[in-house]
Order: C-alpha cells, then sequence, then structure tokens
C-alpha cells in the first residue's frame, strides 16, 4: 500500500511539474492556484490576440463610414495659351493665362446611400465583432469543463488504483493462507499496474487539456494549478420553446437584417448611378496683350448614352435575393441545430439521472459485497474483478455524461446568443 502510495504521489508530482507556470509567463498574466470559469473567458477576451485582431474591423468599417460622408474634392486648373508660336504669337506678349476651380455636384442622393449602406455596414462589423466574442467565450467554456473533466477522471484513478492496491493486499493475504492459486495474486499485481498506467493517462491527458485551455490567451504554459468547481449535476433544462424564443438574439442571425439593408442601399446607390454628375467651374481668364481679366464658367454633364449602370444594378439586385435565401437558410440551420443539442441534452439529462440514481449506488454495493465476500471465501477472484470493472466503468460513465452535457449546454446557449453565467463548476 505503501509503494502504490508513494507512486501515486509521484505521479501526481511529475504531472505538476509539467504543468507548472513558466518563466514564459513573467510579466504576462499573474498565475492562480484556482481558475474559475469566469476568469478563464475574461483572459481569453482580454488576451486572445484573434480576437484583438478581430476588434479593428469595426474601427476600419467606423473609417469607411467616415469616408462615405465626404464630399467629392474640387480640382484647381491651370491653362495658358497663345504663347511660343510663330510670328505675333511667338513669346509671352499675347499669352492668355486661365485658372479655374471645378467642384463635382453629386445628384441622384447618392452620398446619402453610399452613407446609408456604410453604416449598416458597420453595423455588420459590430454583429460579427459580438459573434466571435461568443465563439471565444464558449470555446473558453468547452475547454474549461474540459479541464474538469480531467481533474475527476484523475481523482477516480486515484481511488481505483488504491482499490486495485487493496484488492492485491487481500488476494496476497489469501494467497499465504493456501486458500488460492500463486496465480491469483499475479492477476491482482498485472490489475494494480494496469490502474497504475491508467492514471498516469488521465494525468496526462489533464496535463494536456490544462495546456490547451491555456493557449486560449497566449500562454506558453498553463499559469494555474486547477479549475475551480467540479462537475454539478446539472439543473433542469428549460423546454426547446423557450430556448427559440431566445435564438434571434443570435449575432449570427440578426446580422441578417443589417446585411439586407446594407444590400438595399447598395442597390439604391447602383440606382442612382444612373444619374450623371455634374461639375460646375469657374475661374479668371487673364489677357497679356491688353491686361484684362475675364470670367470664365463651364458646366460638364456627362451623356448617359452607352453605360447607365445596368451593370451595377444586375449585380446588387442579384446580391440581395441571394442575401435574403441566405438569411432564410441561416435561420434553419440555427433552428435545426438548436434542436438537435436540445434533444441530445434531454437525452443526456435522463442518462445522468439514471446513472445517479440507480446504477451507481448498485455497482457500488454489489463491489463492496463482493471484496468483503472474496475475503470469505464467497466469490472468486473473476467475479470480485467483473464487479471492480463494472463499478469504474460507471463512475468514468458518468463523469463522461456530465462533461458531455456541460459542453453540449455550452453549445447550446452560443446558439441562443447568450453564454451562461459561471457558477460551482460553470
Amino acid at each position: 500500500m505503501q509503494q502504490s502510495m508513494a507512486a501515486f504521489g509521484l505521479c501526481v508530482l511529475a504531472c505538476a511539474v509539467l504543468g507548472a507556470p513558466g518563466p514564459e509567463m513573467a510579466g504576462r498574466l499573474p498565475p492562480v492556484k484556482e481558475l474559475t470559469l469566469e476568469q478563464a473567458r475574461q483572459r481569453v477576451l482580454e488576451h486572445q490576440p484573434a480576437w484583438a485582431a478581430a476588434q479593428w474591423d469595426v474601427r476600419a468599417a467606423a473609417g469607411r463610414a467616415r469616408q462615405a460622408a465626404a464630399r467629392p474634392n474640387p480640382s484647381l486648373t491651370l491653362e495658358a495659351e497663345n504663347f511660343g508660336g510663330q510670328g505675333d504669337f511667338n513669346g509671352f506678349d499675347r499669352a492668355e493665362y486661365t485658372a479655374q476651380i471645378a467642384q463635382p455636384l453629386e445628384l441622384g442622393g447618392k452620398r446619402a446611400q453610399r452613407q446609408r449602406a456604410a453604416t449598416q455596414d458597420q453595423r455588420l462589423a459590430d454583429y460579427d465583432l459580438e459573434a466571435q466574442r461568443l465563439d471565444w467565450e464558449a470555446e473558453a467554456t468547452r475547454r474549461f469543463v474540459t479541464v474538469l473533466h480531467g481533474q475527476e477522471q484523475c481523482a477516480l484513478g486515484g481511488d481505483f488504483l488504491i482499490l486495485a492496491e487493496a484488492f492485491h493486499n487481500a488476494v496476497a493475504a489469501r494467497v499465504r493462507a493456501g486458500k488460492v492459486a500463486p496465480t491469483e495474486e499475479t492477476k491482482a499485481e498485472i490489475l494494480l499496474a494496469q490502474r497504475k498506467l491508467l492514471l498516469d493517462q488521465a494525468w496526462q491527458d489533464l496535463v494536456r487539456a490544462r495546456s490547451q485551455l491555456a493557449t486560449l490567451w497566449g500562454a506558453a504554459t498553463p499559469d494555474f494549478e486547477r479549475a475551480a468547481g467540479t462537475s454539478p449535476t446539472p439543473p433542469p433544462l428549460p423546454p426547446l420553446a423557450a430556448w427559440l424564443d431566445r435564438l434571434p438574439r443570435n449575432p449570427d442571425l440578426s446580422r441578417w437584417s443589417a446585411e439586407i439593408e446594407q444590400r438595399r442601399a447598395t442597390l439604391d446607390l447602383a440606382t442612382a448611378g444612373r444619374v450623371p454628375d455634374l461639375t460646375v467651374a469657374g475661374g479668371v481668364r487673364h489677357f497679356s496683350e491688353t491686361d484684362s481679366q475675364t470670367l470664365v464658367v463651364s458646366v460638364a454633364l456627362p451623356l448617359p448614352l452607352f453605360d447607365r449602370n445596368q451593370g451595377r444594378i444586375q449585380e446588387t439586385q442579384a446580391g440581395l435575393a441571394k442575401a435574403a435565401r441566405l438569411q432564410r437558410a441561416a435561420e434553419i440551420s440555427a433552428t435545426t441545430r438548436l434542436t438537435e443539442t436540445h434533444q441530445a441534452l434531454v437525452t443526456m439529462e435522463r442518462k445522468i439521472a439514471a446513472l445517479k440514481g440507480e446504477i451507481l449506488p448498485r455497482a457500488q454495493t454489489v463491489f463492496e459485497a463482493m471484496m468483503k465476500g472474496y475475503q470469505l471465501g464467497k466469490f472468486t477472484y473473476l467475479e470480485v474483478l467483473d464487479a471492480q470493472r463494472a463499478c469504474f466503468e460507471a463512475r468514468s460513465e458518468y463523469l463522461e455524461a456530465l462533461a458531455s452535457y456541460q459542453q453540449g449546454r455550452a453549445d447550446l446557449e452560443r446558439l441562443a446568443g447568450e453564454p451562461r453565467q459561471a457558477g460551482n463548476g460553470e
């Protein structure tokens, strides 16, 4: 027993060293002993490079909206005529100089439609940023749950390593008493070695899960010792109708109103492009021969004989029709995914209830009875081994079901457009 516990302690120590915060994190984030789910989410939103990069898209959209409101710049034209020729026009004595300022005037409401499209483009950037925020929070929740599950699997493996050691001692005692063959002690030693391997694998899985969680906020090595909390028994799941009512909050869906409005504004802008813009110019002309000046005024109006923006209008009409179809497709997809996820969680709830209320207590009772009976010679080694395996598998399956439920709940909350509040292990 002492050797087994020593091996267990060395395993724990080795895994702790493997997962200890390294010098790479110095100056970035202070290491913590216990990391809560809310802290994990906050670290992701404050230090995830991809999330930080996504926020610049909103600033870029704001810049486009600002630029859309700008009016066309005027242009300055300088001309010189009637110089450098032959005869009377040799030199600059009879030269004429003209200076004009030309101002394009946008007609047909182009500027207003351009601003309208840019405003909707800015709304789209806000929706997309919100969707990414929910994605990162959901991913942080899933990885946090994986760490919790790994911790509980390690605890379970440690418990059954202790049981395997106790069973080995019981078998050895019966072998020494001559009540069973020495081969049974060999089998018990094999079982003990297998439990040690399972525990070692569980710890390696936990080390990997901790690293994968820490990488979300850019940590080279985990900067926390353990995830706070345990996998709780899930509370009653709200009915499907309640989740469907929350579905419009999903920014992946609500963005489509801005998308369609942006496409309409683009279509109106293309339609306005059929009206040619007017350019008004005015200036002064100087006559060198008489040293006099006159005013010059001009108006330029393109004649829309060949290009009436037909292709651009056709393109934007197709884009608007496509957006309407994509909106409907997104609604159907989100509704289907939410319904399937909810149904899977309902099934998982029943499984968890059955495991906790019936299977786990019975498996534990049978195993304890078998252990006592084996010491009294009432049961064989194989019968005790089967009971121990059934008990271990039931507890492991229960932990798997809890983790799967929490992962699914994170997916459901993401589809509903808002993360769940952090609680004990949530």
